[in-house]
């Protein structure tokens, strides 16, 4: 079974949200913060990658 490209995203995006406020709750927003930072160089480097 194949997940289509919108549910996958959907699911993308939860995991990222998920994971910036699990960590912001528990370690506060220094670290939330740190987060979200590595999620963006991630995002940038897959997008980098993608392009021809």
């Amino acid at each position: 079974m194949r997940i289509q490209r919108s549910t996958f995203e959907f699911l993308v995006i939860s995991a990222i949200l998920g994971s910036v406020v699990l960590v912001t709750s528990f370690l506060g927003y220094g670290a939330g913060t740190l987060v979200i930072l590595l999620w963006v160089i991630v995002i940038l480097l897959r997008l980098k990658r993608k392009t021809p």
